[in-house]
């Protein structure tokens, strides 16, 4: 799709900054709710306007020649993450500059993730931990404080090929077998679940300057896939780690048929999203089922 002429006469309510996982299930939703809505890719393929973010070394209006391309869209949603204070007011700015002429500036919806929450629980209004990815957060910050956007916090995507069921293939030696159990708290989510609460929490009622963080409510367990679905090899490994007198804090019991999962192991959520759904009156449709 080539809209540098007729971009600034274009308008449209939704613009995905990177079409992605999550831009394909928003589009997709946006399509049978008759909301208007064009996406982004890097080659521009399947209808999807090209666009490529400059490098934040480049002068600034390079950022405005690229924005030129983009319709005015009400709400921007941007998918993918963005290094650092300068390169996010450049992004935000230089889409400003090209669509001036517009009726108001368009809303920011920021798509981060829950790593950022370290503290056990953590909810959204949980102090974030500095160390983890500190130029996302920079950018975070200066898309809420000076821009009133809001970030929405992922955790756990899954849905179509995206199988939880396959991450065992991570697990291949006893020390990562351990560590995974040690933390084996698993919180998903799943890519239509968070369309819904984009097109039908975010868009009917933006909420300026917020943090949220969306996930099922109900936290899974890592240990039951594992149990479930590793190989008959892993398997045994699983077995070995299981039994070290040093696990009992981890697991209940050194015997694989005897393990408890998930609620009946007392599992602790990490981090609670129930404040996203109840604030927007919906709730999850999707469950994972190990």
């Amino acid at each position: 799709m080539f809209l540098t002429e007729k971009a600034k006469s274009f308008k449209t309510d939704l613009l995905i900054i990177g079409r992605g996982f999550i831009g394909t299930y928003v589009q997709n939703l946006c399509t049978k709710q008759n909301v208007e809505c064009v996406s982004t890719t890097r080659d521009g393929r399947e209808g999807t306007i090209e666009y490529e973010l400059p490098d934040e070394s480049v002068p600034f209006e390079e950022f405005v020649k690229a924005a030129n391309k983009l319709p005015y869209a009400k709400t921007l949603l941007l998918t993918f993450p963005i290094k650092g204070k300068k390169l996010m007011r450049n992004f935000i700015e230089s889409y400003r500059v090209s669509h001036s002429s517009g009726p108001q500036n368009s809303q920011l919806i920021y798509l981060g993730t829950t790593g950022v929450f370290t503290k056990i629980p953590s909810d959204r209004h949980t102090e974030r931990d500095p160390t983890v990815n500190p130029e996302r957060q920079e950018s975070e910050n200066v898309l809420i404080e000076e821009y009133e956007g809001t970030v929405l916090y992922l955790s756990g995507l899954w849905g179509g090929n995206r199988d939880p069921r396959n991450w065992v293939r991570f697990y291949k030696t006893e020390e990562a077998i351990e560590k995974r159990i040690k933390n084996r708290t698993l919180h998903l989510i799943h890519g239509e679940d968070v369309a819904n609460g984009i097109v039908n929490g975010l868009l009917q009622n933006f909420t300026k300057g917020e943090r949220w963080i969306i996930s099922h409510p109900e936290c899974y367990d890592m240990l039951e896939i594992l149990v479930k679905h590793l190989d008959k090899d892993n398997l045994e490994l699983l077995k070995r780690v299981i039994a070290q007198p040093n696990m009992r804090k981890y697991v209940n019991s050194p015997k694989i048929e005897e393990l408890k999962f998930g609620k009946d192991a007392c599992l602790q959520r990490r981090v609670d999203p129930d404040e996203f759904w109840k604030t927007f009156g919906l709730e999850p449709s999707f469950r994972f089922e190990p």
